[in-house]
């Protein structure tokens, strides 16, 4: 857990205030206990953000119970949100939740950053579900420790490693009774996919989490490469685009779809292909409509991407 004092020390600065992601279960609960005691250090404000997703009755509500007490007890700003989530795809609402919940903290309290407990666990499983529903270099890179405004402390540290933390400084949490239940696309692969992984490779998750620096690395320098040869515009030939390795072709699309969304997330790896066989097929003014809006557009040979 040294490796947490060491990113804290990295990025943050003296008299600095944060946002600390709580839900109340282990991997937050140590996180916060982390960054209390460098905020008592360093004269850091802290501002203890909770989530009640609405989703779990009397668990939730008494989750949090459990973090504002927390925060009130070592004079820590608590703020919290009450949402009702229902239907499908709840956990792609409730991170979206979150992190939007998050943002408006960071703003209201003119904070550098969010902290969130991600570990390198949740970075396997994070990985994973990415590389199962498609994706390209960037996913398979994973989370990054920094980015964004968002920062992750515990990336590089095992699940285990935090419980024997927090049992060594007899820190209580919170159990969520819904962590067991495979009908979440993470419990699934958490509790039946990386155990018959590791009984072909006991060092699966570290051999992953290897891979995906090299993975990162590589989506970094494509990345730069696609800004160069963009210089800065929505748009380019196809005269141009012909010429480039079919890597570097795909980073040209992403990177267009991002500036243009001004969003660091990236289009879907299906959609990317999409528009790369529109541009191949070079026929005629065509567009192709892209998830969570945008339109590219290939007219009299040349490409551009108008964000909706």
């Amino acid at each position: 857990m040294k490796k947490v004092a060491t990113i804290l020390e990295k990025y943050l600065g003296p008299g600095e205030t944060v946002i600390v992601g709580v839900s109340g279960g282990p991997d937050s609960i140590a996180l916060l206990n982390y960054v209390y005691t460098f905020a008592q250090a360093n004269n850091c404000t802290i501002v203890v953000a909770h989530v009640h997703h609405g989703l779990r009755g009397k668990e939730a509500d008494e989750d949090l119970e459990f973090v504002q007490k927390i925060a009130e007890n070592r004079g820590q700003q608590f703020e919290s949100i009450r949402a009702q989530l229902s239907g499908s795809s709840v956990e792609v609402k409730g991170r979206k939740l979150r992190y939007e919940f998050f943002e408006k903290l960071r703003q209201k309290y003119s904070a550098r950053y969010i902290i969130t407990a991600h570990h390198a666990d949740d970075q396997l499983e994070t990985i994973l579900f990415n590389f199962i529903r498609g994706c390209g270099p960037t996913g398979l890179g994973g989370m990054e420790i920094e980015e964004n405004g968002i920062l992750r402390p515990m990336l590089e540290i095992r699940k285990q490693e935090i419980l024997k933390y927090l049992k060594q400084h007899s820190l209580e949490y919170r159990t969520d009774s819904t962590n067991d239940s495979l009908i979440y696309t993470r419990n699934f692969l958490r509790h039946e996919v990386v155990p018959r992984c590791e009984m072909i490779n006991p060092a699966f998750t570290e051999t992953v989490l290897r891979n995906s620096v090299i993975f990162n690395e590589f989506d970094q320098w494509l990345r730069n490469e696609a800004q160069k040869f963009l210089d800065k515009k929505l748009e380019f030939t196809l005269q141009q685009y012909v010429q480039l390795p079919r890597a570097l072709k795909l980073a040209v699309i992403q990177e267009v779809y991002r500036s243009g969304k001004k969003s660091h997330y990236a289009l879907p790896i299906k959609k990317v292909f999409e528009v790369e066989k529109l541009l191949e097929r070079n026929i005629g003014n065509k567009k192709i409509r892209c998830g969570g809006g945008g339109v590219f557009y290939l007219n009299k040979g040349v490409v551009r991407f108008e964000a909706a």
